[in-house]
């Protein structure tokens, strides 16, 4: 029996119809699952680039240059990162300001042009890097909570370190900081010096606790490359397993479909029949607006079946919003 809080590829399809004009609304009425079944769809989104990526990246650079091989390369990048306490918390550099506005642009265009609806939640990183580009990418007019199960590996370096509550709530009035509160007096924290099992763990946490007591259909998890990685590992992991209560309609093929986000990148899912699994924004939002044409012609001519629910393959739309490989 699904779960009651399945994560699933329909709701993209109802989403997709209910979009188009009313005589199309028909389509959907062929459409069946089971009434259990509750549908989220999730944007996951990277922070942009931020102080201590631009920092490592010269280092890196520096050290290829020098000689030194890729290893030793990695080497004094992560020294250099663990002995920069001027990097807490770091906030994003002006490179990364840019990248949300590209990135901006982007969405607005995803949204007018494709059946992509805005989160009615924005769940966030209580990092400054994510609150940076959370509160820019999404705006004032959707809540935007800060949840701590979504923060970076805790490296035991000062950029992953998270600043105090008081101090980011000033910062970042629009953004829910009670449950940071909460989690804090209960007297549990996220241990540092985390390894990448530990990480998968608090996305597994994330996945059963908390994704399922929220409401919203459409959400947004803004978070890290490490933690991201991890969350769809933990994914793809519940997607081989026939036996977990969480069903998976993802194609999260990790062979095919990267794991480390570029900076502030953002990856809807999105059901197979909507056509939107691109590795370009613009590519995906042509392939939406094709299959509205489809639609089209089913209602013309009925006897056409464009879509096919025998298999409903889930797969990320990959919007290189932003680059960056070695950054977290």
């Amino acid at each position: 029996m699904p779960s009651a809080h399945a994560i699933a590829a329909l709701s993209m399809a109802k989403l997709f119809v209910s979009k188009l004009r009313p005589g199309l609304r028909r389509s959907w009425s062929r459409l069946r699952r089971p009434s259990e079944i509750k549908i989220k769809v999730i944007y996951l989104v990277r922070h942009a680039e931020a102080m201590h990526n631009v920092e490592e990246k010269r280092v890196v650079g520096l050290s290829l240059e020098a000689g030194l091989s890729k290893s030793e390369a990695d080497l004094a990048r992560k020294t250099a990162l663990e002995t920069n306490d001027a990097l807490k918390d770091a906030p994003l550099s002006t490179g990364g300001h840019q990248q949300i506005q590209s990135a901006l642009e982007g969405y607005q265009r995803l949204l007018d042009r494709t059946p992509y609806c805005a989160p009615e939640i924005v769940l966030v990183s209580p990092l400054r890097r994510t609150l940076q580009t959370a509160t820019r990418l999404f705006g004032s007019a959707v809540r935007i909570v800060a949840v701590e199960l979504l923060r970076e590996k805790r490296t035991g370096m000062a950029c992953d370190e998270r600043s105090s509550v008081a101090e980011l709530a000033a910062e970042f009035p629009q953004v829910e900081f009670q449950e940071i509160e909460a989690w804090i007096s209960t007297g549990e924290v996220v241990p540092e010096g985390e390894d990448n099992a530990a990480v998968r763990k608090r996305a597994a946490r994330f996945l059963d606790d908390d994704l399922p007591r929220r409401e919203a259909s459409t959400l947004a998890v803004v978070s890290h490359k490490g933690y991201l990685r991890e969350l769809r590992a933990m994914l793809k992991e519940r997607a081989d397993n026939k036996h977990s209560n969480l069903q998976l309609d993802f194609d999260l093929n990790l062979e095919v479909t990267g794991t480390v986000f570029g900076n502030a990148e953002a990856r809807p899912s999105a059901n197979e029949l909507c056509a939107i699994v691109s590795r370009s924004l613009e590519h995906a939002i042509k392939r939406a607006m094709r299959q509205s044409s489809m639609l089209l012609r089913e209602e013309s001519e009925p006897g056409m079946r464009p879509l096919q629910l025998s298999k409903s393959n889930m797969g990320w739309s990959d919007m290189e919003w932003g680059k960056g490989e070695l950054d977290s």
